[in-house]
């Protein structure tokens, strides 16, 4: 048994243990622009993710700090535990693309920071994902 495997079992593990913690998540994934430039989402589907809720200022690389709050603050970090299904439109990072939208269990959303996941090699795609949201 490799690394790779261990990891597998582990994820399937760490979402059984951590149900009861996971909510539903709203997932609205980027198809394109429209005419106008301006982005367009799909109706979305629902995800089960554990969502923290937290106020961190983010620095940019060399320490200096954003200029403004919209880039500065993360409000959320969405962990979701297991595979996301892709999503086929030309141009975007799949599964989860930095133009993609998450509307939390409140109902408030923001835009995507970062994702984050350690890539399975037998699959090509993270064995769980990290986003981080800002205000």
């Amino acid at each position: 048994m490799g690394l790779e495997t261990t990891l597998r079992k582990g994820v399937a593990i760490a979402d059984k243990l951590t149900k009861s913690l996971q909510v539903e998540v709203t997932h609205k994934r980027w198809t394109g622009t429209d005419d106008d430039g301006e982005d367009v989402l799909d109706i979305g589907i629902s995800l089960k993710a554990i969502v923290e809720f937290k106020t961190k200022f983010l620095r940019r690389t060399g320490g200096q700090q954003y200029n403004t709050a919209e880039e500065s603050i993360q409000r959320a970090t969405i962990t979701i535990i297991g595979p996301v299904t892709d999503f086929v439109a030309e141009g975007r990072t799949n599964p989860i693309d930095v133009r993609d939208q998450f509307i939390l269990p409140d109902g408030s959303s923001g835009p995507i920071l970062n994702v984050e996941g350690v890539v399975d090699p037998s699959t090509g795609s993270p064995y769980s994902y990290e986003i981080s949201l800002g205000s």
